[in-house]
């Protein structure tokens, strides 16, 4: 029998409200100088009737989140007993957790005529959690309650949550919510303050960032980004920072206060990385191999069958098992190629694989090498080459925010529905296309001192197939229709794509984002 006074050690409010200032959480967050404040928390109807999770890799701060929370309820004036947090990893299963929450809702100084809130952390170690908030739900008894679960894994709150049915609040939202690390542009707003209010009004005015994108996609680089020209080498120091450490806020706080990250940092993440793949049954001497494959193909297409080869599993199932599980706890993201024709990735073909954050990489690349993590990763971006494939791997990061940002359907939302990646022969390709439906735009990287027109080979290729497309299925064909060769284009620098920024000149790090050219005289199908 679980009884309400077991949850006073969690939930100190409830007797001094003020002892929320002195959890550990809320000061390492006010000690840190890496303060995230998560925008996350602005997106959550805390007026409705709603189960919301909020999941995220490990040590993203999703339990500082909750915290956070907490503070913001208080100052709000939400009665301190109205007020639950638990950390669900004693709870054991099920029933375990639903013996705790109905022993809550009968707390005695609950005020049941006002709204409740109920965090759950880390709800994914309780095996279908979901059977609980189902059955008090249908009891009635969440009624005027809103519920925040976290969790680490897809598979744990967002995958079991969709097992409720009719019973998350109906809201017209997201209700899986997602920690990611830090964006480049939070990283810099956090390491360098005063580049932050430089970069703040370019960024966020004018429609913001997705206002500069669609210009971008248009053909266009606003004049408001073009203010951002003089920050350049600053922000390029920052992305060499960025491409080392990561957006994670603990790493980044070590980083600043040493100048390096600990090994134990590499090794503490490695562990509970681990430990969710050990609850999901799989071997960690498969893993140590998945990882060596997948860091040493970053950048280029890879098949299930090959990784299987590489790491001995019996079959190409097993190793899209492993790298799924990868995506799931959200260390790395799955590119599939573009079919051009039906506007649909090929999932049987080749899949680039993108680490979620480059402190991802470096952790599972230390660890396959058998190399003190932080050499390997300055000896590994010491090559361009490599360099080149770690920014990528960022550009994804981001395409993937930016994606979701302007879908219209966040709750079915999926990254793969919105970006992948276009190949045609062995040497013609793209590293994003972007479609959503109504417009196909594809992207190229390219980070270096230098670009030649070589390295537009592969936008010219798919505009070319592109254009073979829409010719074939134009109703004007028996009239001229011409298209240009060369598509015309937009570049903005690297570290300012999230951002907005000028042409980049020669000798910088850019991220070129191309689109048609106007036809001389096109049908207008075309």
């Amino acid at each position: 029998m679980v009884w309400a006074s077991d949850l006073d050690d969690d939930n100190p409010w409830w007797d001094d409200p003020g002892s929320i200032e002195r959890d550990k959480y809320i000061l390492a967050w006010e000690l840190s100088r890496v303060r995230r404040l998560p925008a996350v928390l602005d997106d959550l109807a805390l007026d409705r009737d709603a189960v919301y999770t909020l999941r995220g890799a490990r040590q993203i701060g999703k339990t500082t989140a909750a915290k956070l929370l907490v503070r913001r309820l208080l100052a709000d004036g939400i009665r301190p007993h109205n007020i639950l947090f638990y950390s669900c990893d004693i709870a054991g299963d099920s029933r375990g957790l639903y013996e705790i929450i109905r022993a809550y809702l009968r707390h005695r100084d609950r005020a049941r005529a006002e709204r409740t809130f109920i965090l759950l952390d880390e709800v994914s170690g309780v095996g279908k959690w979901q059977l609980a908030i189902k059955r008090l739900w249908d009891m009635g008894s969440l009624r005027n309650c809103t519920i925040v679960a976290t969790g680490s894994r897809t598979v744990g709150p967002a995958h079991s949550a969709a097992r409720l049915p009719g019973r998350r609040g109906g809201l017209d939202e997201a209700m899986d919510k997602i920690m990611r690390p830090l964006s480049f542009f939070e990283y810099v707003a956090s390491v360098d303050g005063n580049l932050a209010k430089k970069i703040r009004p370019a960024a966020e005015g004018g429609g913001g960032r997705d206002g500069a994108l669609d210009a971008v996609f248009s053909g266009s680089i606003p004049a408001m980004l073009r203010s951002l020209s003089a920050e350049l080498p600053a922000l390029n120091g920052h992305l060499d920072d960025y491409v080392l450490s990561g957006g994670i806020p603990l790493v980044v706080e070590k980083r600043r206060g040493r100048n390096a990250i600990p090994e134990e940092t590499y090794a503490a993440y490695l562990d509970l990385v681990l430990d969710d793949i050990a609850s999901s049954g799989r071997k960690h001497e498969v893993v140590k191999g998945i990882s060596a494959a997948l860091t040493g193909s970053i950048g280029r297409p890879v098949s299930w069958t090959s990784l299987s080869k590489k790491t001995g599993l019996p079959g190409a199932a097993s190793a899209m098992e492993y790298v799924s599980l990868l995506e799931e706890i959200l260390v790395v993201s799955i590119m599939y190629q573009y079919n051009a024709g039906s506007k649909s990735t090929m999932p049987r073909s080749g899949k680039k694989i993108h680490f979620a954050d480059p402190f991802y990489f470096h952790t599972l690349h230390g660890w396959a090498v058998r190399t003190e993590a932080y050499y390997a990763s300055q000896k590994f971006l010491g090559d361009e080459k490599n360099l080149g494939h770690m920014v990528e791997g960022v550009v994804a990061g981001h395409l993937i925010r930016a994606a979701f940002r302007r879908s219209p359907k966040k709750p079915w939302f999926r990254y793969s529905n919105y970006l992948a990646y276009w190949r045609y022969g062995p040497e013609r390709e793209v590293d994003f296309v972007y479609s959503d439906g109504h417009v196909e735009i594809p992207i190229e990287v390219k980070f270096g001192r230098s670009t030649t027109k070589r390295d537009l080979d592969g936008i010219i290729a798919f505009k070319k197939k592109k254009d073979r497309r829409e010719k074939r299925h134009c109703p004007y064909q028996g009239r001229p229709c011409i298209r240009a060769r060369v598509p015309k284009g937009s570049c903005v620098p690297l570290p300012a794509a999230g951002l907005g920024g000028p042409p980049s000149p020669p000798g910088c790090a850019s991220a070129r984002v191309w689109r048609p050219a106007s036809a001389a005289r096109a049908c207008p199908a075309c």
